[in-house]
């Protein structure tokens, strides 16, 4: 869900992330949904924990879905059988967003960020 109410007040983004691991019998929606307030003009950060249950799997699709895991998520990183191939719906984001790795110990996460 997408909420402008004016150019100078805030805007809100509801987006889900998904992240399917490797082992597709294990294959999960970690599905958690975030509420992130942005201000126009400026950057939101979206946060997806890409950790698996299980520690012999590893993530290989990460897919940004806006509003429901329905449809054509807004941005996807995938990993199958190459280094990682970024895709952004354009309708959605045009060119505005960007997306960070980070594995920290036993952490990794993914950080999308988008240019209100």
């Amino acid at each position: 869900m997408c909420l402008i109410m004016d150019p100078r007040t805030l805007l809100g983004l509801y987006l889900l992330c998904n992240v399917n691991l490797i082992n597709g019998e294990n294959a999960s929606n970690k599905g958690g949904s975030n509420d992130v307030i942005g201000l126009v003009g400026h950057s939101a950060t979206l946060t997806c924990d890409l950790k698996p249950n299980d520690p012999n799997d590893s993530p290989y699709l990460i897919l940004w879905y806006k509003n429901t895991f329905s449809g054509i998520p807004i941005y996807s990183f995938d990993t199958r059988g190459n280094s990682g191939q970024h895709w952004m719906n354009v309708k959605t984001l045009g060119d505005r967003a960007s997306l960070v790795v980070q594995q920290k110990n036993t952490t990794q996460k993914a950080f999308l960020t988008i240019k209100m």
